[in-house]
């Protein structure tokens, strides 16, 4: 009865501070862009009184309303001196104050933001363990709201895929063609519980033919314990071809954390991803075809078939915003 209790205690703390997180950053945004229409406005103002100020200097008759008009234009400088710090604070300001103002993730954008790159703070508001990083957020297509974590695309020059831990873990390639987000991003941005992602990806084979993915289910765990991978929940018309990986720890041609007793699978697919003895998919594969790299390839073995490859493929998160509303109606 007692172990009851604690439960429903503690589920309803955390229903209640999730509440407030929640209201927390749109306060927080809402003031953030009340800053910006007031620091636009002001620009209005103070363009129209140095207009004024030049038509009464014409006229000698009008000094007591040209003096008026100076000191006015003189409060309304000092008060955009003042804005001006507070904006440039939000800007470029390292501390916590600044990065909470930051959006935790691209679902937390205002409502039609265009599709781009953000910056985003991750983790929980007011506590995080990595500078604000930039990510690519699909705000449009399929609902919107995605941070996008991983493309592959025939964008030349193609970027290799065949590279060491160090590179994995923190990311690389640009955001508007081919990247890899990174690990630790993608621990940063999943690991609080207070919110559960899910993944989507999308494919597309070189005949155009697409199908996707999507898992309810989406956590990378910390750097300590491999970044190890928690997925579930498959619905989708491409196949469940990842929850194979479920569990695995991430593996690269220079860091060897499989579950193949006599493999290496990075190594041996010159890549890096969740094997386990060693895939089922495959979405870091590589773009060349040769008899070499024939079974290195970008895979998914549920579609269109096993080694089958695919050129174009997108990996995305974001939060499952029903969980929240759902726990606050209780």
């Amino acid at each position: 009865m007692l172990e009851s209790s604690i439960q429903e205690s503690t589920f309803q703390v955390k229903t209640v501070r999730g509440k407030l997180e929640h209201y927390i950053g749109r306060v927080q945004k809402q003031l953030y862009a009340n800053e910006r229409k007031l620091s636009s406005r002001l620009d209005e103002l103070e363009s129209e009184l140095e207009k004024q100020v030049d038509q009464q200097i014409d006229r000698p008759d009008n000094a007591s309303a040209l003096n008026e008009l100076t000191s006015r234009l003189d409060e309304l400088f000092s008060r955009l001196d003042e804005l001006s710090s507070r904006v440039d604070g939000l800007g470029n300001s390292s501390g916590p104050a600044a990065e909470t103002a930051l959006p935790r993730d691209c679902s937390d954008l205002p409502a039609h933001s265009p599709s781009g790159v953000y910056r985003l703070a991750l983790g929980l508001p007011g506590i995080h363990s990595q500078p604000a990083v930039q990510a690519f957020c699909d705000l449009e297509r399929d609902g919107g709201g995605w941070t996008v974590i991983q493309r592959r695309a025939l964008i030349k020059p193609l970027l290799g895929f065949n590279r060491g831990w160090a590179e994995y873990k923190t990311g690389f390639g640009q955001p508007h063609g081919e990247f890899w987000w990174g690990l630790e991003n993608m621990f940063q941005m999943t690991g609080p519980t207070d919110r559960q992602y899910e993944l989507r990806v999308n494919l597309a084979d070189s005949k155009g033919n697409r199908r996707h993915a999507i898992y309810g289910h989406f956590r990378v765990d910390n750097e300590a314990n491999g970044y190890r991978l928690s997925i579930g929940n498959y619905t989708g018309d491409a196949g469940d071809s990842l929850m194979y990986h479920n569990d695995c720890m991430f593996s690269t041609p220079d860091k060897d954390q499989d579950m193949a007793k006599r493999i290496h699978c990075g190594r041996k697919f010159r890549t890096g991803w969740w094997y386990r003895a060693c895939q089922s998919a495959n979405l870091n594969g590589q773009h060349r075809y040769n008899r070499q790299t024939k079974y290195r390839r970008t895979t998914w073995n549920k579609w269109p078939g096993v080694n089958y490859y695919i050129p174009e493929v997108e990996m995305k998160i974001r939060p499952i915003k029903t969980i929240l509303s759902e726990t606050t109606a209780r």
